[in-house]
């Protein structure tokens, strides 16, 4: 089933939609540059109409099929995906980042030699069309990285990337694996990390069982929750739940039963964010409390809440953890569902501090984006005008405005194209702006 604006989606579609940008033979638009980034000024539709910039991030965003085009300096700090401890733990469909430009991470040249290089979807230049595997571009270009270009880049995974079935015979945690001639992974809460040379020595060169090639690449790409984890070079020990680490203290590590924990390159523990992907439920471990975590911010589930919301899986966790997340209202843009009966399935739009009840027709303007569904304390603090400064398109008639401080100011072309290839926008009802008031 195909994927929703904003919702999880499988490897296989993240690649069959940067390859329908290459059947359509789009190319790169007409550029501009600010402050460091170059975007283009033009947008092409995917399969389904949704428009997207044409341009190396604007690519990468339509094939992840994000509510929005970013740019390469939203993606540096952008919360939705999370960097790789390494380039050997790419997975078709991830990307590879570097300041002023990202591509698609397809295949490696050679699955037991990375060093050959690795194949890609990227847009390059204006008026190229889209760098593949598959062929050449209008100028001759493959999509093909040589070792040296690949060492430049920083890789990332796409939190909202669905995994589908696991297709390989579970392994313990702390198994060491080995596919045939090729790289040594370390199993940590299901995945498999590669080890270099160095960290394999450092981890005392333990024993390791062969497995078939392709093997790394069946198995999950985010640890499940619940994972402990040890800095092996300073002895830290770390919990991880929703792709996000924190550390333990001796006593907070003794007070749950000292359990088991993975011995880890720190590079590994460094790759982990600290704050954890949206729709996780922390337990504080103490009271038994249940919270829900959004967009950078957490909010108290009452048990009618947990109820409406299905009593959903919840991971154990100290208070210094669920005390971590310290963002009052949730950072959007977020689609939220309120799974209250009474609120007979509204969905709000949240961003900036504000949220927006959506009609049906306007949800569906926006393509139906996919939601999180929320109890009713997740609205709480948000107000009916963004505080936040954010940037608006009206879905009517594309104007683009700036908010800040609670009032939007209608952007010139001029103006845009100042700024323009550093700010992203998120595009919204008219009637959402006609409830902000002008500077």
């Amino acid at each position: 089933m195909p994927s929703k604006i904003g919702g999880p989606i499988g490897r296989t579609e993240v690649l069959a939609r940067a390859q329908h940008w290459v059947e359509r033979r789009f190319t790169y638009g007409t550029q501009f540059s600010s402050g460091g980034s170059v975007t283009s000024k033009e947008h092409r539709p995917d399969s389904g109409g949704k428009q997207y910039r044409t341009d190396c991030s604007g690519l990468v965003a339509m094939s992840w099929h994000l509510p929005q085009s970013l740019t390469t300096a939203d993606m540096l700090t952008w919360k939705g995906a999370f960097r790789l401890p390494s380039r050997d733990d790419l997975k078709p469909g991830d990307a590879l980042l570097k300041q002023g430009h990202v591509e698609l991470f397809v295949r490696w040249v050679n699955p037991k030699q990375h060093g050959k290089g690795a194949f890609v979807y990227s847009f390059n230049m204006f008026g190229e069309t889209v760098r593949n595997p598959k062929a050449p571009t209008n100028r001759g270009n493959l999509g093909l990285n040589h070792s040296d270009e690949m060492s430049v880049y920083k890789p990332v995974r796409y939190k909202k990337i669905a995994e589908g079935a696991v297709r390989s015979v579970p392994h313990a945690e702390g198994a060491v694996l080995r596919e045939q001639g090729g790289a040594i992974c370390v199993v940590v809460g299901g995945v498999p990390f590669h080890l270099t040379p160095e960290e394999y020595k450092d981890l005392g060169s333990p024993e390791f069982t062969a497995v078939p090639t392709g093997t790394f690449r069946k198995m999950p790409g985010t640890p499940r929750n619940g994972t402990f984890i040890r800095d092996k070079d300073n002895g830290s020990i770390f919990i991880v739940a929703g792709g996000a680490k924190h550390h333990l203290t001796p006593g907070e590590w003794k007070a749950m039963g000292r359990p088991a924990a993975v011995n880890v390159p720190d590079r590994l523990a460094e790759a982990l964010d600290s704050t954890p992907v949206d729709n996780t439920f922390l337990r504080d471990r103490k009271s038994g409390a249940i919270f829900h975590v959004l967009g950078d911010a957490k909010y108290h589930l009452s048990e009618d809440e947990w109820g409406d919301l299905g009593k959903p899986a919840a991971t154990d966790v100290p208070a210094s953890f669920i005390d971590s997340v310290r963002r009052p209202t949730p950072e959007g843009p977020l689609f939220l569902r309120d799974a209250d009966r009474a609120a007979r399935g509204a969905i709000h739009l949240v961003i900036g501090g504000a949220r927006y009840h959506l009609s049906r027709a306007e949800y569906a303007l926006l393509g139906k984006p996919a939601f999180i569904p929320v109890g009713k304390g997740a609205f709480e603090g948000l107000g009916d005008v963004p505080r936040e400064t954010v940037y608006l398109r009206d879905l009517e008639d594309k104007a683009i405005f700036e908010v800040k401080d609670g009032r939007k100011h209608h952007m010139t072309p001029e103006e845009w194209d100042e700024r323009g290839g550093d700010i992203t926008f998120t595009n919204v009802p008219d009637k959402f702006l006609e409830l902000i008031p002008n500077r």
